[in-house]
């Protein structure tokens, strides 16, 4: 993934002033920079349990949001996008330049960090559904944070959630409906032996469950019964 700015450039032109000044706000890609390399987040992973830690990799030395606004900054080791100075860099232990990083929007408790930040690798069709050991069903609460609906642990309920995913519909064009309110959120979190497990979004309207595995697609209307509170 290479890195992606988004500038938003305001003119200021003053009258009987030949000067014009220009504010630039950079919509920063999440990640994190050390050895020499930049890192980055991806939204489809979660650490699999903290014992996946390993020794502390980095420190945090600056942050990048809110504190730089020229497009010409190099980014330097101890760099990190949106991380408060100070803040912790764990290796994941079995893993090779992939690291952790605590954060309070992730479901496990830390952002999972790749070199290339190439999310291929955790898309839906290509995770081992013959390896998932156990999936966890959570609804994002309207205040913040997840609450944890159901957990299947059992072969036979996990093989009959995913062929609900897998039997999904794809619908590029599809809208729902957000009239009066947005629309409920669902995570899910599938893990195997590894040290980072999967995540997935799904989202209901108040008629259509849907996601977005790569393209926007339907679900059956039974997958709402595993996500019942």
């Amino acid at each position: 993934m290479k890195r992606r700015l988004l500038m938003l450039c305001i003119p200021f032109v003053f009258a009987g002033c030949a000067i014009t000044n220009t504010q630039t706000i950079i919509d920063w890609v999440d990640f994190v920079k050390l050895n020499d390399s930049s890192y980055y987040g991806i939204y489809e992973t979660e650490l699999a349990s903290p014992d996946f830690l390993g020794e502390v990799a980095s420190v945090v030395k600056f942050k990048l949001d809110e504190n730089v606004t020229t497009t010409s900054y190099k980014s330097k080791n101890g760099d990190a996008a949106f991380h408060e100075k100070g803040t912790k860099i764990y290796a994941v232990k079995g893993l090779e330049d992939v690291y952790a990083v605590q954060s309070n929007y992730k479901i496990n408790g830390y952002q999972i960090y790749f070199e290339d930040g190439n999310m291929s690798n955790y898309r839906f069709d290509t995770m081992s559904q013959d390896e998932i050991k156990k999936v966890e069903l959570y609804k994002l609460n309207e205040q913040g944070g997840y609450k944890l609906l159901s957990m299947l642990n059992e072969q036979t309920e996990i093989q009959s959630f995913l062929a609900v995913l897998n039997a999904s519909e794809e619908k590029s064009n599809f809208k729902p409906k957000m009239i009066d309110k947005d629309p409920t959120y669902f995570e899910m979190v599938f893990y195997s032996n590894a040290p980072i497990a999967h995540r997935y979004g799904l989202q209901y309207d108040g008629e259509t469950y849907y996601w977005h595995p790569w393209e926007t697609a339907i679900l059956d209307e039974k997958i709402g019964e595993y996500f019942k509170e």
